[in-house]
């Protein structure tokens, strides 16, 4: 989508579509200078930034704290999946852990433990198994991570 702006009623909407898509955030630094926080680098250039600010009328740290809420209600709107803390308790991982001890637990459960959180749409434990299920084993998990260090 070009996020020039247009001159059309619909244009707002189809911003907030696209940052709501890519998960794009408008911020504000301590100056006062607004920007966008996005997970990929160079969705947006400058003008584009400039563009969406003024299309959208951004112009306190309020209209970003408004916008971000809407964005990220949205995004959570959008998941297929829900965070962990919506899950019912006997399902939780750690729960299940306490209740029955690491030996009964699956490996996804207790890599789900140790990692926390998952990413955006994403939960620990969908992620736990997507490692599990990309590497193998947790030793290849905690061996690919420590070549990461040392590059």
């Amino acid at each position: 989508m070009d996020v020039s702006i247009m001159h059309n009623p619909n244009s707002a909407i189809e911003i907030m579509d696209f940052l709501v898509a890519n998960g794009i955030y408008p911020m504000t630094s301590k100056r006062g200078k607004i920007f966008f926080k996005s997970p990929q680098r160079g969705l947006l250039t400058e003008d584009k930034a400039r563009a969406i600010i003024e299309q959208l009328k951004i112009k306190t740290k309020k209209d970003c704290e408004k916008i971000r809420d809407e964005i990220r209600n949205r995004r959570a709107a959008l998941r297929e999946s829900r965070p962990i803390k919506g899950w019912i308790k006997e399902e939780r991982p750690r729960e299940m852990l306490i209740e029955y001890g690491p030996e009964s637990l699956p490996l996804s459960k207790l890599l789900a433990i140790l990692l926390r959180i998952g990413k955006e749409g994403t939960s620990a434990e969908e992620l736990s198994k997507r490692l599990l299920n990309k590497f193998g084993t947790l030793r290849r998990i905690v061996w690919q991570q420590s070549l990461k260090f040392v590059k």
